[in-house]
């Protein structure tokens, strides 16, 4: 009997031992729930890449302190329902793009200027640049809520329509084109000639295949993943703007971890983006010869063309931004970009 109850207390001292840590406290396990709308396809679809890299990076650092539950295709909601959750607390993180955060915070919409990066790199410089981080601690300190890595970048969006192919900016005169509902984008659509209607992605498809719309614009990733394709024959490679995608959190939720914790989420969020930045580049490039083995026909407009787009939506966008927020940060997004492009530059001039 004295044996029993040895052997019992020892068991019960290893299972105390084995639900605590080493500093004699239980260790709480932080779940975070990921919420993104597009599909669970990490090979196509770079908002959920982000995740799944994220997933397991934290995973993994914390040893299991901190869990990533993935909730994709919007199960849980629409992106504004995603930051909505986020301010309130009711999920830990929501992958949305930057056109959507813009209607809770109008200065990001600085970064759809039409015709605003010349190229990605000039971009991710801006980004993570000392202009990128004003602007987003304006946000931090306004709405409580972070970007935790920084912004990836999915690709150039481009148009598509299955009316005709769209060389010129005349060529979208009269054309029904879809778009998320921004005040930007919107203005670049009527700049253009075209008739702007903001539809949800998720009813994108279907507004597509009964003609409710003619086209819309998306980076080529989206195009494929969503499967527009199907519905869509004439894809211009316009990129127009460079679409950003965020993973937002509650600076609240993140201040309520311990600090070892909270470093290892932001180090681990920071290091998806930057690994998946490099993946949408190749990704894009593989949906462009993808969309065109799967029917569409796709064109890219020369200097010339691509000129002409910019000339008829640049100049108004920037009036419109001007007049809804303090112009500095307009300013200041156009500055960054031509000091951006000057520091390339010089970088990669030859040694002399």
């Amino acid at each position: 009997m004295l044996n029993s109850k040895k052997a019992m207390t020892a068991l019960m001292i290893t299972l105390v031992v084995l639900m605590m840590g080493f500093n004699g406290l239980a260790q709480p396990v932080y779940t975070i729930k990921y919420v993104a709308s597009g599909p669970a396809d990490p090979l196509v679809y770079v908002p959920y890449t982000v995740g799944y890299v994220f997933k397991n990076l934290v995973e993994d650092r914390t040893q299991g302190r901190v869990k990533v539950d993935l909730y994709p295709a919007g199960q849980l909601g629409s992106q504004r329902e995603g930051i909505e959750g986020v301010m309130m607390g009711t999920v830990e993180a929501a992958s949305v793009n930057l056109a959507a955060l813009s209607g809770f915070f109008p200065e990001m919409d600085v970064y759809g200027i039409p015709w605003l990066f010349p190229s990605e790199e000039v971009a991710a410089r801006v980004f993570d640049g000392p202009f990128g981080q004003a602007l987003e601690k304006e946000m931090r300190d306004r709405l409580g809520i972070r970007i935790a890595g920084g912004i990836s970048i999915l690709g150039y969006r481009h148009m598509t329509n299955g009316v005709r192919p769209i060389r010129t900016p005349d060529d979208l005169k009269g054309l029904k084109m879809r778009t998320m509902d921004n005040p930007t984008y919107i203005e670049m659509f009527r700049s253009l000639g075209a008739v702007p209607t903001p539809i949800a992605i998720g009813e994108t498809y279907l507004a597509l295949q009964m003609g409710t719309v003619d086209g819309h614009e998306n980076p080529a990733n989206v195009i494929e993943s969503y499967k527009f394709y199907e519905v869509q024959k004439y894809l211009t490679l316009t990129g127009h703007v460079l679409s950003g995608q965020v993973m937002v959190m509650s600076e609240a939720y993140l201040n309520s971890m311990p600090t070892d914790i909270r470093e290892a989420v932001l180090d681990a969020a920071r290091d998806a983006v930057v690994n998946v930045r490099g993946a949408a580049m190749l990704l894009d490039v593989m949906s462009r010869t993808n969309l065109a083995e799967k029917g569409m026909q796709v064109y890219m407009p020369t200097e010339a063309e691509q000129a002409l787009f910019r000339e008829k939506t640049q100049g108004p966008a920037v009036e419109l931004l001007k007049k809804s927020m303090d112009p500095k940060w307009v300013d200041g997004v156009l500055q960054a970009v031509e000091d951006a492009k000057i520091e390339i530059k010089k970088e990669k001039e030859p040694f002399l």
